[in-house]
């Protein structure tokens, strides 16, 4: 019954690690809150990919990306939160990296023609395809060195 029951991260942390996950939950906050605002403009473009599935997989990815940027913040913004659900959060925030940078793959490898990169729903359009695979591999790294300084959080060990 430990694992229910909510409480605050144990510890402290270095200057960067806290910058770092501030910094990181300012970008995920930024690219859901355009996203989730111009949802209705984000599914032509996310469609513009050519994924597999065509607009079915469209909307998952879409549906994915922004339940995982919600619920990886609480893990970044170290809340008050029970064990299990600060795994969970961990967890899906590696997920929504792996989302785009995945997503930054297709588009290198397969070369769509876009209308925009989705990155931040509908609002950026003038953004290049180009940009996807590196923003989404800087996101990846940074979540990977988040989730690993804040081990701790998690119960694992240092």
């Amino acid at each position: 019954m430990k694992l229910a029951v909510a409480h605050f991260p144990k510890g402290k942390v270095n200057n960067l690690t806290l910058f770092t996950s501030y910094g990181l939950s300012a970008i995920i906050i930024a690219m859901v809150v355009a996203q989730l605002m111009t949802i209705e403009k984000l599914l032509p473009i996310i469609e513009n990919y050519q994924l597999p599935g065509g607009s079915p997989s469209a909307k998952i990815i879409i549906f994915l990306s922004a339940t995982c940027g919600v619920f990886a913040l609480p893990f970044l913004l170290r809340m008050n939160l029970s064990p299990l659900f600060r795994i969970l959060s961990a967890l899906l925030l590696n997920v929504y990296a792996l989302i785009w940078l995945g997503l930054g793959l297709w588009i290198t490898v397969n070369n769509p023609p876009l209308i925009g990169t989705g990155l931040f729903g509908g609002l950026l359009k003038s953004i290049p395809g180009e940009v996807v695979l590196p923003f989404g591999s800087l996101l990846f790294v940074g979540t990977v060195f988040i989730t690993w300084s804040l081990r701790s959080d998690l119960g694992l060990k240092k």
